[in-house]
């Protein structure tokens, strides 16, 4: 026997072919086991967020695609999404014998970058409209909110992502175990975090008659900052696609409003009187239509039965200041 033989492992029989064909067997059958485990344990209506920062923005899309044209959209963050909802808004003007068909393309968490950038890449091209209600309230330009701001990234990376990529990760997140990564990453720090929405018809996210955590948050508007930029620029935009801009102060609770010094008030209203003078942009004073303080949750949103309520005072608003004309 040659001394060499001991470096020969024909006796060992195995063939390195098959040995990475079971390898693979086996690595699929536990990847299949694990799935099949957490649709299993996941409970019903979880979804996956798939290309979007949030299950939000999801299940508004859903929405979206649901309606075959748009005549107007109601354009912000939170403050719009959660206190307009379109059908009821729609449903006054119906009695006035106006047909429209609104859809909220508010969005919950970011700032007014962030809302940006949803209609640019997100909306727009998917539905185009003749008219938008763009909401614009103290706290959307707020940039003291350093956590909002940082949230914020997330959101617009998810917006301009390609058409491939977006495909991409919506066809993976079918697989619960891709799909749910971020859920399953946090899952032993945190125990299962996942944050239930409930996006009603037309982009609408009712919230119920209870009252929410309050937080705390100081304000700095800067009229010249990024986040005012952000506003101008999706109103000229808006404008070069002759889109008929209606603009509104949204709802903050009377005593958040009381919390804002007079110098960051007169910031945002230079905002505001700025963005007012900009084509196709028509200013619509709504303070007679606020809700009581009574309606609202939390500093910045009221209850399901008093935003349709709100709703139905905007439209007919709207309508007498002639702005269906």
């Amino acid at each position: 026997m040659s001394p060499l033989s001991i470096f020969s492992f024909n006796t060992l029989q195995i063939k390195v072919k098959n040995l990475f064909s079971v390898a693979s067997l086996l690595a699929i059958s536990a990847l299949l086991l694990l799935e099949i485990c957490l649709r299993l344990v996941i409970p019903d209506g979880q979804i996956p967020t798939g290309s979007w920062y949030n299950h939000t923005i999801r299940l508004q899309n859903a929405e979206l695609k649901k309606l075959p044209q748009i005549d107007l959209y109601f354009i912000g963050t939170s403050i719009s999404c959660v206190n307009i909802p379109p059908a009821d808004f729609d449903a006054a003007l119906a009695e006035s014998g106006i047909e429209n068909t609104a859809f909220n393309a508010g969005i919950a968490g970011p700032d007014f970058r962030g809302v940006a950038a949803a209609m640019k890449f997100h909306y727009w091209p998917q539905k185009q409209s003749r008219k938008a209600v763009l909401v614009i309230a103290p706290n959307d330009l707020n940039s003291a909110n350093t956590a909002v701001c940082e949230r914020t990234k997330g959101y617009i990376k998810s917006f301009e992502q390609s058409a491939l990529a977006a495909a991409t990760i919506d066809f993976l997140s079918h697989f619960y175990i891709f799909g749910f990564r971020a859920e399953l990453k946090n899952y032993f720090k945190k125990g299962w975090q996942y944050d239930p929405v409930n996006v009603g018809e037309k982009g609408f996210t009712p919230l119920p008659r209870r009252q929410r955590p309050r937080w705390e948050t100081a304000y700095r508007i800067d009229p010249d900052g990024p986040l005012a930029a952000s506003l101008f620029d999706l109103t000229d935009w808006l404008a070069a696609r002759d889109v008929q801009i209606i603009l509104i102060e949204g709802l903050s609770e009377p005593a958040e409003k009381n919390r804002i010094s007079p110098v960051q008030w007169q910031n945002f209203n230079r905002i505001l009187t700025r963005c007012a003078s900009k084509p196709n942009v028509h200013p619509v004073d709504v303070s007679t239509i606020e809700p009581p303080a009574e309606d609202f949750v939390d500093q910045l949103h009221i209850h399901e039965n008093a935003a349709r309520r709100y709703a139905r005072n905007l439209a007919n608003l709207l309508r007498a200041k002639q702005v269906f004309e």
